[in-house]
């Protein structure tokens, strides 16, 4: 089964970078204010895995800001069920963006950031993002919920509480200056 993980998501990617270079344009990871990217992809948290949809909007050069729902499979309690609302997120980030500080070309971005989740742990984050072209990228991060800021009541078997994060998927521009 692990097998057939690994072979499906190689060949998803062999396909997301066969179309991105089909798809020519000015590749920008980050272009600043107003650059809204829409990121969709795996993660895994807490050795749980899952899914996350979000959304980066840039308000300056070097700052962004998101929202992400993120989805994993909860652990299985004491009693031997699950609680389906452990395995639900919500968090909102701020992120740094070291394109223009580092002068990297202009298709990469590394970036670092902090996170506040629904779940109630604040933490930090840190990622690369390559675009192909105008519209399709790729991203990889990695975040720490450092600490429980508030109590949601969750039980200590919530995956995002004081766990590591990976996640890695596609990021789409979206150019909202185009339609007005």
């Amino acid at each position: 089964m692990k097998a057939c993980k690994k072979t499906t998501f190689t060949r998803l990617f062999a396909l997301v970078m066969l179309i991105g270079y089909a798809i020519n344009g000015k590749a920008q990871a980050f272009d600043g204010d107003d650059d809204c990217k829409l990121h969709a992809g795996y993660i895994n948290f807490g050795k749980q895995n899952g899914g996350e949809i979000g959304i980066d909007y840039g308000f300056s050069d070097y700052l962004s800001y998101g929202i992400a729902m993120r989805v994993v499979e909860p652990y299985v309690d004491e009693d031997g069920e699950k609680n389906i609302l452990n395995g639900v997120d919500a968090a909102v980030n701020v992120k740094y963006h070291f394109q223009a500080t580092l002068e990297l070309p202009q298709e990469l971005d590394f970036f670092v950031g902090a996170q506040a989740g629904l779940s109630g742990n604040l933490g930090l984050n840190a990622g690369v993002c390559y675009n192909f072209g105008e519209v399709v990228g790729v991203y990889a991060r990695a975040e720490r919920n450092l600490f429980e800021a508030w109590h949601l009541g969750l039980k200590d078997t919530s995956p995002f509480k004081n766990n590591w994060g990976f996640s890695v998927g596609l990021t789409f521009n979206l150019d909202f200056n185009s339609i007005r």
